[in-house]
């Protein structure tokens, strides 16, 4: 039976099957997709959609911004001074002459009973940007993330450090617990995930699906395809800061931490904003020269989150602005671009074998024996990246050469 998602509200994924998820994460792919194909079809033409954030936002509002401009909607912000639930007007009241005006209401709020009752009483899909208690457009955008760089969702084992019990966290556990996902919290005993909410999620829990607390490193760790963290203290608990450093100094997402994971191909995740007066995670973690860096604005404009995901293992060069890669390795050269790719392997007469991989296509170019010295092998690298200049691709330059 088809499955249809129109009118629906998206407050937390608990309201969802494993299946409608996995439709949201395909639509979710497929409008990436389109978009970085120039094709705007504009399902949403002369549909207003309001946005309501009582909490600040840079990310998570430019990216709904950006989504609903690329579909054809009007999006009109609502500043909190205008809204004023409960002291203006009842939230009810509110709620009905917003529905009667608008399609659709992006709300980022505190309790999770407010957005509960606007989407109760509005009439209209009320979609949650972020609560005190959910972020399900955030963790939409970890899925993504996790089929684009690990090749599937369902079995992926994921380590979440840090603050078992925010609101990122939680809505990881519902996604894991739906979509058959082996998901670790490593956190100190004292910031654990309610025991009663994760009993709660086994039950609901689909084939597969996995949720270990623990503060064992090594238990959390182990042959994990990515580990995730986040801030250590959330927005509204600055206060707190001096307590979650003492709790969470060992729980730090560093090169050493990483390295227990026992493989040189796991993906470091974090939702942003990264930056804190504490630290989760030690710089060189997340920004080693030897990471990939995929643009995180992607995923987000489609599903409302965001991810920043970084790899262990590149050989060669580092990433430039996030765009080319010249990767020497045993008598090939690949160089990863996101666009025009396949125009470009068609018409170029260099053997180049386009394939598709979590940082777009690479476009393996075959060095052969009589010009797989250094310097004619560059010549050969420099006069691909002239064929590419109209997408502002530089090198590194940092060719090295192994035979």
């Amino acid at each position: 039976m088809p499955i249809s998602l129109k009118g629906r509200s998206l407050l937390t994924l608990r309201d969802f099957s494993a299946d409608e998820i996995a439709l949201m994460v395909d639509t979710a792919a497929d409008l990436k997709a389109a978009r970085r194909a120039g094709i705007f079809p504009k399902r949403l033409a002369n549909k207003n959609v309001a946005l309501i954030f009582l909490k600040p936002s840079a990310r998570t509002r430019a990216s709904f911004a950006v989504a609903a401009a690329d579909e054809g909607a009007n999006l009109e912000v609502l500043p909190p001074a205008d809204i004023r639930f409960g002291e203006k007007e009842s939230v009810k009241d509110i709620a009905r002459v917003l529905g009667r005006l608008f399609d659709g209401i992006v709300f980022r709020g505190f309790q999770h009973a407010l957005v509960r009752e606007l989407s109760l009483h509005a009439g209209i899909p009320v979609w949650n940007a972020l609560c005190d208690t959910y972020h399900p457009t955030q963790v939409l955008a970890d899925l993504l993330t996790l089929r684009e760089n690990v090749g599937h969702i369902r079995g992926t084992k994921l380590c979440y450090v840090g603050d078992g019990r925010n609101n990122v966290v939680t809505s990881l556990m519902v996604g894991a617990a739906k979509m058959g996902v082996d998901l670790r919290v490593l956190a100190p005993r004292a910031l654990h995930p309610n025991p009663e909410l994760v009993k709660q999620l086994f039950a609901e829990a689909s084939v597969g699906a996995e949720i270990t607390i623990t503060e064992d490193p090594h238990e959390a760790l182990s042959e994990c395809d990515a580990v995730y963290n986040d801030v250590w203290v959330s927005m509204g608990e600055e206060h707190l800061v001096a307590e979650r450093a003492a709790l969470l100094r060992e729980f730090r997402v560093t090169r050493k931490l990483m390295s227990l994971t026992g493989r040189a191909d796991t993906i470091y995740l974090h939702c942003l904003p990264a930056l804190h007066r504490v630290r989760p995670r030690a710089p060189r973690a997340a920004r080693g020269r030897r990471r990939r860096v995929r643009a995180p604005a992607q995923p987000r404009v489609r599903s409302g989150g965001e991810s920043d995901a970084y790899r262990e293992g590149c050989d060669g060069a580092d990433l430039v602005g996030g765009e080319v890669c010249l990767r020497p390795s045993r008598g090939t050269f690949s160089l990863f671009t996101s666009q025009r790719a396949r125009r470009l392997a068609r018409c170029c007469a260099l053997r180049l074998r386009p394939r598709p991989t979590h940082l777009g296509v690479v476009l393996v170019i075959e060095v052969v024996p009589a010009v797989s010295r250094r310097g004619n092998a560059s010549s050969l690298v420099g006069h691909c990246l002239g064929l590419l200049g109209r997408d502002r691709l530089r090198a590194s330059g940092a060719f090295g050469w192994r035979s």
